[in-house]
């Protein structure tokens, strides 16, 4: 979500969704000197300490904003872990606070936040496991 509190923005801010395997490019507010990229979605293992079994699947998304065409930026990252068990935790928080002057010598502050969606009360197949490797057998089929 992009938020202009300093001075309101005219529209509402709103939850921009964005798809998991893409770099996207954030809708800022009208007159805006920044730019702000969200990185595609890594998820990655995070195995137990004998990396033997899988206690969790952890997911991460950065975003970078820019006022100079990515010569400076600043970056943060929503993660959000998923234990072999199905909880979930999120954070910390993924939010960045932009300002810039106007040309009329007014500060704009701009809010940039990302969240993780809710779980969602739909069907599920249980949490994440690891599968053993296929016997000689299976491999046949």
């Amino acid at each position: 979500m992009v938020n202009q509190t300093e001075p309101m923005q005219h529209k509402n801010p709103w939850w921009q969704p964005l798809p998991a395997g893409k770099t996207v490019e954030l809708e800022m507010a009208p007159g805006a000197k920044f730019r702000c990229m969200v990185a595609p979605l890594l998820v990655e293992a995070e195995p137990d300490e004998d990396q033997e079994e899988l206690l969790a699947w952890v997911l991460k998304r950065h975003f970078l904003c820019t006022s100079d065409d990515y010569r400076t930026w600043t970056e943060t990252q929503l993660r959000v872990r998923v234990s072999n068990k199905g909880t979930r935790k999120v954070g910390p928080d993924a939010g960045i606070l932009l300002r810039q002057r106007a040309d009329d010598g007014k500060v704009i502050e701009t809010f940039v936040v990302m969240r993780s969606d809710k779980d969602t009360s739909g069907p599920t197949y249980g949490p994440p496991k690891v599968l053993p490797p296929k016997k000689k057998d299976d491999a046949e089929e």
